[in-house]
């Protein structure tokens, strides 16, 4: 009998995802052909629109074409709506006497620039249902009757420049007149060239209002001569009759400030990078009994996922950096997290000792960095870190991979492993940082063959193991050669013991050593085995302990079969883990051992960052842009920001012009005088960028000085040292400026005071300086 098979639930379900995925695509291009065809349609009528109107203008008196306010004055308006099919069409009207180069320009012989008008219509309508600026344009000219008509007045020309005096298109120009009939008031918009040129402008002194502004931009204009600005610059522009009046206005993209106020706590401290907002300073302390080394591998753990939570490092961990600062010196070591762990609670990190720590003693040059958003590639050369070296190495399996079937060389040659029957759990921890875990049933790792693991010269093989309770004797590496081995590190049981053994290939038959040293459970210990085949010695080392040499008469010759880890051609398979397994083509001496202090007593302090925030900090921001003097002559400036952060300490000032800001406090009013900044002041706040503004806040005091130090780069000078004297008064007194660059001095008197800055590498400078209220001097060392 014949069965008709049923689907199963999989295949019925791949029917339905598959339908689903057709109806879905079916669907998209059905919704696009729509809205495809509705833009279509919408711009057709745009289209129409715009030439009815054209031929509308074209059809009215010549002293009617015009817009009402502007220059030509006309019934048009600047603006209107128009439906059509249930569809909001803006009309936008822009007409403008012609200056025609047929009969010559204006100052360039021809007397009358109004030779005719130009008629431009813009249709703006929405594409797609939102508001994306789509737009038709159409274009015409309407003439006289006759002879060209002198329609008096004279010419007004608005140039818009960028900050770096480039020219911006399609600005928005408004021209208010209220001093003539009819009144004057439209907006035009920049050619190409960044500029607005108006002929036939009635006659008027001080009395066109002229605004330009653009998308995201800051906004430049005239100002009105009045009591509390008696002096505006610029002012209202004149026209004059057959003449032309020009101005310039310069306009830019806006910018952001993100504005924290801070104590002056940690000012004098020596900062390794100021775009690192946060440092913790790790103490050291050797409980071991032996002195703590340089090149000692340390661990520290740290809440990683609790500073990402709180917005004080980046998940990738590329921003967290450990750094030695010692004798004025700052260096950025190499660190690497256990399987890149990072947004874990329970993040590791690990790095190499650079100095000698003895017994009982601790030491605290060493701060792991963080808060940095734009820090990328952080150092992460596993050669740096673990032990051994991979320079000159012929290999070294660090097992720092972390996921994949493959064990990564991390010297030169690039000896990569492959895994056989592991899954992701075989990644570990390891011994530093990770490690690799054997389940002694079939795991296995194969590295083909190369010339350079037969070893023509000695050589030493290494690695850290930990063995279990149920270890086997079993094979930790081997390259076998027929029917015995030209060497293979093992470990094997005795009397109920681990022990390290190695066996190789001595004028044709296998010789087994084995170290005196019994191996300790479930605890990591370093075993190596050293080939120097010009004494003809092999010698075995535990924890670098080393037994006895033993000679050999002829070491085994080279083969190609592969080199296995883990495992053998007898399928004797380890129980157990490896780190840090090393190949080296020369005799070592000296190995780590399981009893030094690798990462022992390393504590952390307390986080601090740049300062402790302080909330509710009022300070003023004070541009240099000004639009006119008082009656005395001092500069009214055109931005003025008065701003408080929050309870953090934080504010983020948005929309600010690109300008130079002095930054203030009203210290009677809030307590505090500004002892420092980043950057430092004044704030050069360029166009259409956003900047980090970090206050540091002292106590208030009458008089105080801050001076900041920096180089021909503009770049904060710190370990500079600046001495204040007042021989009358007594006042004596040195500061070395901190990673802002800046010295802070404070309960000074009303006096003058004599400076002096010096610099390693700098040409010194003296000079005198007088110091009334919260006095600040910036200066600038040159170089030897």
């Amino acid at each position: 009998m014949k069965h008709r098979s049923a689907f199963t639930l999989i295949e019925a379900l791949m029917a339905v995802i598959t339908f689903g995925i057709f109806m879905f695509g079916l669907i998209l291009a059905f919704m696009l052909i729509i809205g495809t065809t509705s833009f279509q349609n919408r711009r057709t009528i745009a289209l129409a629109i715009a030439q009815e109107r054209i031929e509308a203008v074209r059809n009215i008196p010549y002293a009617d074409v015009g817009v009402v306010g502007g220059i030509p004055s006309g019934i048009l308006p600047n603006l209107e709506y128009i439906e059509r099919e249930s569809q909001i069409f803006s009309v936008l009207y822009d007409i403008r006497f012609v200056d025609d180069p047929f009969d010559g320009t204006f100052g360039n012989g021809d007397a009358l620039p109004t030779d005719y008008k130009s008629i431009h219509v813009e249709v703006r309508f929405d594409a797609f249902g939102v508001d994306d600026g789509e737009r038709v344009v159409t274009s015409s000219i309407v003439a006289p009757e006759g002879l060209e008509s002198d329609a008096g007045g004279g010419n007004l020309l608005v140039e818009v420049l960028d900050s770096v005096n480039e020219p911006i298109k399609d600005a928005h120009v408004r021209v208010v007149n209220t001093d003539v009939d009819p009144d004057i008031n439209f907006v035009v918009f920049t050619n190409a060239d960044g500029e607005v040129f108006i002929p036939g402008a009635p006659e008027g002194t001080e009395t066109y209002q002229i605004t330009v502004s653009n998308n995201d931009y800051s906004t430049a204009q005239t100002y009105q001569a009045s009591l509390q600005n008696p002096n505006p610059n610029p002012p209202h522009l004149s026209v004059f009759e057959g003449q032309l009046t020009s101005k310039k206005f310069f306009i830019d993209r806006l910018s952001t400030v993100a504005l924290s106020t801070f104590d002056s706590s940690q000012l004098t401290k020596t900062w390794w990078d100021q775009q690192f907002r946060y440092r913790t300073q790790l103490t050291i302390t050797n409980t071991g009994s032996v002195e703590l080394t340089p090149g000692t591998v340390l661990s520290v753990p740290i809440n990683h996922a609790g500073l990402v939570a709180a917005t004080r490092s980046l998940s990738s961990g590329d921003d967290v950096r450990i750094v030695r600062t010692t004798g004025g010196t700052v260096a950025e070591q190499d660190r690497v997290a256990a399987y890149d762990t990072w947004n874990s609670a329970t993040t590791t990190l690990w790095f190499r000792l650079t100095e000698s720590i003895p017994v009982e003693q601790s030491n605290t040059n060493y701060y792991i960095y963080y808060g940095n958003s734009a820090a990328t590639n952080p150092p992460i050369g596993l050669s740096n870190i673990f032990a051994p070296d991979a320079i000159g190495a012929t290999a070294v399996w660090y097992a720092e991979d972390g996921t994949g079937t493959q064990l990564i060389d991390s010297g030169p040659n690039a000896h990569h492993g492959n895994l056989a029957n592991t899954d992701g759990s075989a990644w570990v921890a390891g011994r530093h940082a990770g490690g690799l875990q054997w389940d002694g049933v079939d795991d296995c790792v194969t590295v083909p063959d190369h010339p350079d693991f037969s070893f023509s010269s000695s050589f030493t093989l290494e690695a850290w193991v930990k063995v279990a309770a149920d270890t086997p004797s079993s094979t930790l590496l081997e390259k076998p050669n027929g029917l015995t081995h030209l060497y293979q590190m093992s470990v094997v049981e005795n009397a109920g013991a681990k022990q390290f053994a190695f066996t190789y290939e001595d004028a044709g038959i296998d010789v087994t050593l084995q170290h005196s040293q019994a191996l300790p459970v479930d605890q990591w210990v370093h075993v190596a085995a050293i080939v120097d085949r010009d004494a003809a010695m092999v010698q075995l080392s535990v924890d670098n302990i080393k037994d006895p040499g033993t000679p050999f008469v002829a070491f085994g010759n080279p083969n190609t079969n592969p080199v296995t880890i883990g495992c053998d051609s007898a399928n004797r398979f380890f129980r157990g883990a490896l780190d840090n397994i090393a190949m080296t083509p020369a005799v070592k001496t000296e190995f780590p051992s399981s009893l030094e202090g690798f990462g022992t007593g390393v504590h952390a302090p307390e986080t601090f960052s740049v300062g402790t925030p302080i909330s509710n900090a009022t300070v003023t921001l004070t541009g240099s842009k000004s639009v006119g003097t008082d009656a005395v002559g001092s500069p009214i400036p055109k931005t003025i920001l008065n701003v408080t952060t929050d309870l953090e300490g934080a504010l983020t000032l948005e929309d600010v012009e690109y300008d130079d800001y002095s930054v203030t406090t009203d210290g009677e009013a809030i307590g505090y005088d500004i002892a420092g900044s980043i950057p430092q002041l004044p704030l050069q706040l360029s166009a259409g960028t956003t900047i980090p503004l970090w206050i540091f806040l002292a106590p208030h005091a009458d008089h105080t000085l801050l001076i900041s130090v920096e180089n021909a780069q503009g770049q904060p000078v710190t370990g500079a040292t600046i001495r204040v004297q007042n021989i009358l008064s007594g006042f004596d007194q040195t500061v070395v400026t901190g990673f802002t660059g800046q010295s802070f001095f404070t309960s000074l008197e009303s006096l003058t005071y004599d400076i002096t800055v010096s610099a390693a590498g700098y040409q010194p400078m003296t000079f005198p300086l007088p110091v009334f209220g919260q006095t600040t001097q910036r200066i600038q060392l040159g170089v030897l």
